[in-house]
């Protein structure tokens, strides 16, 4: 059988190193996750979750996706527990040379597909992209023939921490009845078209003032608004969602971000084959 060699770095500064031949992980229930937490007393922070797990028979670890959240809001890290041992380490484990990464479902990647196009001549892909991204921009400039030769899943993952307007974009791109109507609206706004403005409701030259209204509604939690607070999302909803549409955005961008997750993603643009491994861009 063939033998891997396995370094794990913890914190950047511990080692790790053992060999066992090569099987396949082994998805752990949610009880199991679960009796994990409560042995592990890192583990047991109420800001901690742990999302996903697998048992890595090959390589005598548990492999685990942790949530951390904190005042600046959540992150995963990647953990690591070494079987039999009780020793747990957080970083970057590596098999052969390359990052041992967590397994992706498909099912968890698929319901967050916005819309796909492509010819699907060379291969099919994911595409996880922000439509105000300048690198996801960068790409659509500088590939966009090439990926039309791949059939290409197309993932809106709008940052809206640092673009402001990737989120009023997505909603108008998913406003596209077909796919065809989608890609087009996705290459319009990349191109700086700005049609989608008026579509929406917002005002170039009061753009900001509009935006913290629109983010207002987004974001409310309606248990705790008060009934002033509810007029105030219900005339929201009329200026800038037609019916229904503001619950469907939330939903798609929560799939969305369900599926980034799965992949392990970090950013925008990330490329990712039909089987969710790493796609390599020189294929292009």
């Amino acid at each position: 059988m063939k033998k891997m060699k396995l370094t794990a770095i913890l914190l950047g500064a511990m080692a790790l190193t053992i060999s066992a031949s090569a099987t396949e992980p082994v998805k752990l229930t949610l009880d199991q996750l679960k009796k994990i937490q409560s042995e592990q007393k890192i583990l047991q922070n109420p800001g901690v979750a742990i999302t996903k797990g697998y048992d890595r028979v090959d390589l005598g670890i548990i492999q685990l996706r942790t949530t951390v959240s904190g005042p600046r809001g959540s992150s995963s890290i990647p953990a690591f527990l070494v079987k039999g041992k009780n020793i747990m380490f957080t970083g970057t484990a590596y098999v052969d040379g390359k990052p041992l990464k967590m397994p992706a479902e498909k099912v968890l990647v698929t319901p967050a597909v916005a819309f796909s196009y492509g010819t699907g001549e060379k291969s099919e892909m994911y595409l996880f992209t922000d439509p105000e991204c300048p690198a996801c921009i960068n790409l659509e400039k500088r590939a966009g023939e090439k990926l039309e030769k791949h059939k290409v899943n197309v993932v809106l993952f709008p940052l809206v921490r640092i673009h402001d307007k990737a989120t009023p974009m997505t909603q108008w791109v998913l406003r596209g009845k077909t796919d065809q109507d989608r890609a087009d609206r996705l290459k319009k706004v990349m191109n700086h078209d700005t049609a989608w403005y008026a579509d929406i409701g917002f005002n170039e030259k009061t753009f900001t003032a509009d935006y913290q209204e629109y983010k207002f509604a987004m974001n409310l939690s309606m248990s705790k608004a008060s009934a002033a607070d509810l007029e105030r999302v219900k005339e929201v909803q009329k200026k800038y969602f037609i019916p229904g549409e503001m619950q469907n955005l939330k939903d798609y961008l929560r799939k969305a971000r369900v599926a980034f997750n799965e992949i392990g993603a970090k950013g925008t643009p990330t490329l990712k084959a039909a089987d969710l491994s790493d796609f390599d861009y020189n294929s292009l």
